[in-house]
């Protein structure tokens, strides 16, 4: 699996291709160019778009480009990331209820991959059969907390689930780092193990979306 933004990246060739959709694009970006090669199975595409057609769009309001994905472009699957922080009622209720009232999607089933972190969604928009791997960030509100748990489980040492907290002691831990890429340069570092117990939801669906052909 690897991640591009633009299609140019790959020829004139339409291969299996995942649309990225995010509100949160830089941090979210560049944990996936790390953690893509480590879940390369079938030679599929992660495509991180460009933001202008619709705009920034944060929560679940990033959702609402689906149709124009799968009406205009004609594609069909979809992964979305997005942090705790945005839901308010069970996640899985609340995704049904905005893809079918603001992105007008018929949802058909919703499988759950781990409870509460990572689902797949199926059903129909733009007139296509599309699929939606959505995973929930954090464990209370935000991704912080999940790369705070990584360190926890390499290092042993316990970080405040905050930005300013991770990058300083990233910083600490690999003064040869260049480029600003701190959680780019802990996941490159950490294994599966430990990707897959701090980061459960992401992972789980990006093993899962090399199984679906």
């Amino acid at each position: 699996m690897r991640l591009i933004r633009e299609l140019k990246e790959i020829g004139g060739e339409r291969p299996n291709i995942i649309i990225v959709l995010t509100g949160e694009r830089y941090t979210e970006r560049h944990i996936l160019t790390t953690l893509c090669p480590k879940y390369n199975g079938q030679g599929k595409f992660l495509w991180f778009p460009d933001v202008s057609k619709g705009g920034k769009q944060t929560g679940e309001a990033a959702l609402n480009i689906i149709d124009y994905y799968a009406r205009k472009l004609k594609y069909e699957s979809f992964l979305f990331l997005v942090d705790r922080e945005h839901f308010y009622d069970t996640v899985e209720e609340q995704l049904r209820k905005h893809l079918e009232n603001k992105v007008k999607m018929r949802v058909e089933a919703t499988h759950d991959l781990v409870s509460g972190k990572a689902f797949l969604i199926t059903g129909y928009a733009g007139g296509r059969v599309v699929q939606i791997w959505a995973v929930v960030q954090g464990r209370i509100k935000k991704l912080e907390e999940e790369m705070s748990d990584l360190i926890w489980f390499k290092f042993g040492e316990r970080i405040k689930p905050e930005k300013r907290e991770i990058r300083s002691f990233v910083k600490r831990r690999y003064p040869n780092m260049k480029g600003g890429k701190y959680y780019q340069t802990l996941l490159e570092d950490a294994s599966k193990k430990y990707l897959e117990q701090a980061l459960p939801g992401l992972c789980t669906a990006l093993k899962r979306m090399e199984d679906v052909d």
